[in-house]
Parts: C-alpha cells; sequence; structure tokens
C-alpha cells in the first residue's frame, strides 16, 4: 500500500491514519501532510490526557489538516485546548434528527452519516450539511473496555497490533483488535459493509469513505482499485465473496 501511494497509484482526497500509527510512524514519508487526518481512539479517558497531549503537538508541528472525532469527550478536549483544525464527527455521533444535526452543525466541519440510517433519511436530513458516508468497510460490532488479551491472560503490558478471532454459534468469524495503546478492544463484523450495488445506480455520495481494517496490503490494492473502476463505470468481478448493505434498505427499526 505504501508503493501505491509513493508511485502515485492511489489519489485520494483524505487520508484517516489511527492516532495509535501516527505515534509510531513517520506518515510524511509516505502521505502529503495536507492529506492527514488523525483518526481519534474510539474510547477517551481521563488516562488518555497525556497521550492526546503528544498526539495534538505532532499534529500541529506536522501541520495535519484535522482529526476524526468519535466521541464527546474527545470533541470537548479539542475545544479545550483551543484546537483548530477541521474536525470530522465519526459515524459513532448521534445524528439522527433535525435537532442533533442542527447542533453539530454549528460545531463539527463535516459529519459521517451514521451506519444506522437509509438512504431515505440520511438524504433528507443532511441536505444542507457537508456529510461522508462509508461506502466499504468492516463496521464496528462492539467496542469493549474488557480486553480479551488480558482476560486470556496475554497482556504483558507491551503495544501489540495483533488481533484475534470470534467464533460465533453459526461459525461466522469476527475479528478481533486490540489497542492497547488505549487498552479496548474493536469487535469488527465477519463480512464487511459494501454500497458497491448503490453506486452502480448511480447513487450520489458527496464523499465516498472506504475503511481498511483488517485487509491485507494485496487487498487493499485490489478494493481501492475496484471502486476507483466503478467510479468510472468500468469495474467487473467484486474483489471479495461476502457483503453487507447493513441498514441502507431497511433503515432505523
Amino acid at each position: 500500500v505504501e508503493r501505491l501511494f509513493r508511485e502515485g497509484e492511489i489519489k485520494p482526497e483524505k487520508v484517516y491514519v489511527e492516532s495509535e500509527l501516527l505515534l509510531y510512524e513517520n506518515w510524511n514519508t509516505i502521505i502529503s501532510s495536507e492529506l492527514i487526518y488523525v483518526a481519534l481512539p474510539y474510547c477517551m479517558r481521563q488516562k488518555d490526557i497525556p497521550i492526546l497531549d503528544k498526539l495534538i503537538a505532532i499534529i500541529k508541528q506536522q501541520d495535519y489538516n484535522g482529526c476524526l472525532v468519535r466521541n464527546m469527550e474527545e470533541y470537548a478536549y479539542l475545544k479545550a485546548i483551543g484546537y483548530e483544525g477541521e474536525l470530522i464527527g465519526d459515524a459513532s455521533f448521534y445524528v439522527w434528527n433535525s435537532y442533533s444535526k442542527a447542533f453539530w452543525k454549528e460545531r463539527l466541519d463535516t459529519i459521517t452519516c451514521p451506519y444506522e440510517l437509509n438512504k431515505k433519511e440520511y438524504a433528507s436530513l443532511f441536505d444542507d450539511i457537508p456529510y461522508e458516508k462509508v461506502v466499504y468497510g468492516r463496521l464496528p460490532m462492539m467496542v469493549t473496555a474488557n480486553c480479551i488479551r488480558k482476560t486470556m491472560g496475554k497482556c504483558n503490558g507491551t503495544y501489540t497490533t495483533e488481533s484475534a478471532l470470534l467464533t460465533d454459534r453459526y461459525q461466522k468469524k469476527f475479528p478481533v483488535k486490540n489497542n492497547c495503546l488505549y487498552c479496548y478492544n474493536i469487535v469488527y463484523n465477519s463480512v464487511p459493509l459494501s454500497l458497491h450495488k448503490e453506486l452502480e445506480k448511480g447513487t450520489k455520495y458527496p464523499i465516498k469513505r472506504l475503511v481498511f481494517t483488517v485487509e491485507t496490503a494485496e487487498e487493499t490494492k485490489k478494493i481501492l482499485e475496484y471502486y476507483r473502476l466503478l467510479d468510472e463505470g468500468m469495474a467487473e468481478q467484486l474483489p471479495f465473496d461476502e457483503f453487507t448493505t447493513g441498514h441502507e434498505k431497511r433503515g432505523v427499526e
């Protein structure tokens, strides 16, 4: 994937980099700083403030454009320290009606469409505000502070990017990503969300977002290429076997 950036095969408008990756790697050698937006953690605790202080210092030093904010605690933290970069609210923000939309419209630069809303619901709700729509990616089913590694007695207190699998009674496998920096787990869906059929119908989204979590570099390359060709009306074989359309048809139940 790094090679794709270096050789110009990937030309996105934004690249969201998870904050823990930003702290351990120099992304400026891979991606232009003006493309980078920092994805803040799903959970924020009091103990995380020193980490976020260090992170904000890096953001300012490298002149990154903004942050993907995932909870109200992070929003309050950024406002308290006087952060002036662009703020994008993730799909975890409650923006399900005109009242909540009006509230966040005054406070966020962009909103991510909640996963639970269908096309009819969000089209009328977000007609006067910039919003992003996730069109591909494994959705987080649960964020838990009860770390699986710790429960299994395998936590040694050091940072790791290891993942695990949970298997349900139907033998579906759910990837579990350990986030040791902030000490929580994310349980992802067994199959990715993909709205390629909506795009094939000509459905337009202001900003389309692809989210990569457990995909390999080769899988990421194929998926990016598929969606690029889809935009050009030339996509052919789907690069994955199973997918879900989420709530795109049924909406809020």
